[in-house]
């Protein structure tokens, strides 16, 4: 359905108006895509630098909302890479569409990223049953 990359300062939507909270603290990005399937959402959001278990997940209010810890990078003009140390808590909710179930759903966690698959409670209702008959 779309892809929303979450930048500080301001609030993004997905192609399909599904808002993305964001967080105005420094410039890790949190990538959301949302795939609309006849049965199913999918929804992944890439969390670079995040171990898969350290990923939470949690629905509420037809929200999703996505938590934890990740590592805090810092540039050092010094230093030709950078370098990590210490912890830093993030926090994202995105909304689910409408039909989509918040009582059935999947989570796949892996490193620097995660999946979760909601079933529909609707199914779509074909094209040719949309139109009127002349």
């Amino acid at each position: 359905m779309g892809q929303t990359t979450d930048k500080p300062d301001r609030d993004a939507q997905t192609s399909a108006g599904h808002r993305v909270a964001t967080d105005d603290r420094d410039d890790w990005m949190l990538v959301v895509d949302v795939r609309e399937f006849a049965d199913h959402y999918v929804i992944r959001a890439e969390l670079p630098g995040v171990a898969a278990g350290a990923i939470k997940v949690a629905v509420e209010d037809g929200m999703l909302l996505l938590s934890g810890e990740r590592p805090r990078v810092w540039h050092d003009p010094q230093r030709p890479h950078p370098g990590a140390c210490g912890q830093r808590h993030f926090a994202r909710s995105i909304s689910l569409p409408f039909d989509a179930d918040s009582r059935r759903f999947d989570v796949a966690p892996e490193q620097g990223a995660v999946e979760v698959r909601f079933a529909r409670l609707y199914a779509p209702v074909p094209d040719a049953l949309r139109e009127l008959p002349e």
